[in-house]
């Protein structure tokens, strides 16, 4: 598994999509997601409070048909980052599943990320 830091980067919202990309060592995976049925930041902001507190997480990314899902899990290295995509949330045949990122600083990225995001006074529903 990768040791090298997680950088989140994103481009400006529109029409109520965002993109995010996550860099790990010289692998870059890249998100278009949707705002819509679920805002995929709000759940970010509360799975980062979650594994913070202890518990395992998850946020769930519409890319409109598809999905990716960031699952955020307590293991004896520190938190686990997996990343998978789905053709559609109900049909786990079409899983595929990737780690990206095992070690103690998981989390520290996706705060600054959020605090950067927040700051820069993005109105709903961008």
């Amino acid at each position: 598994m990768p040791t090298a830091p997680i950088t989140v980067t994103y481009d400006p919202p529109e029409h109520g999509w965002v993109k995010l990309r996550l860099t790990i060592a010289d692998q870059e995976i890249q998100i278009d997601a949707s705002d819509v049925p679920n805002n995929p930041l709000q759940e970010l902001a509360v799975a980062v409070r979650e594994i913070g507190e202890g518990r395992n997480a998850s946020v769930w990314w519409h890319l409109e048909p598809e999905w990716s899902v960031m699952s955020f899990s307590h293991v004896l290295e520190g938190i686990r980052l997996e990343i998978e995509h789905l053709k559609s949330p109900d049909d786990a045949t079409s899983k595929q599943s990737i780690v990206v990122y095992s070690g103690a600083d998981v989390l520290r990225p996706f705060l600054v990320f959020l605090q950067n995001f927040r700051s820069k006074g993005i109105a709903e529903p961008n």
